[in-house]
């Protein structure tokens, strides 16, 4: 996977819009997140989450950010298989998700460090 001192002219502009799109991406993340842990359920929930892990997933794709869109890819089929049980998440469930909604936020806060690299 590129590091991201390796990209540049238009990997880079690509990456800097991939990240843009991640922070904003990620608010919708954690809004969601924050409801569920309040207890709330809803299918459009999963539906907001399944809508922005496939938006992370492609375009951290299209960059080859491999790592990224795995994770991602893996959320997506989750929040759908969630919301074809119609069943709200364990507490294990949620707690997993948080973990992934820091280290996106974290990869988004400071792309340069090692972060990306090494996951």
């Amino acid at each position: 996977m590129n590091q991201p001192s390796e990209y540049s002219g238009e990997g880079l502009a690509l990456l800097d819009l991939f990240l843009n799109e991640l922070q904003k991406d990620l608010n919708v993340f954690k809004l969601n997140l924050e409801r569920i842990e309040s207890g709330q359920y809803s299918l459009l929930i999963y539906d907001d989450l399944g809508r922005v892990s496939h938006s992370i997933h492609g375009a951290a794709k299209l960059i080859n950010l491999s790592s990224i869109a795995s994770i991602t890819a893996a959320l997506e089929i989750f929040y759908k298989k969630a919301a074809d049980l119609k069943r709200k998440l364990s507490d294990d469930q949620i707690k997993l998700l948080s973990q992934v909604y820091e280290l996106l936020y974290r990869i988004a806060a400071n792309p340069s460090s090692s972060l990306i690299s090494t996951i």
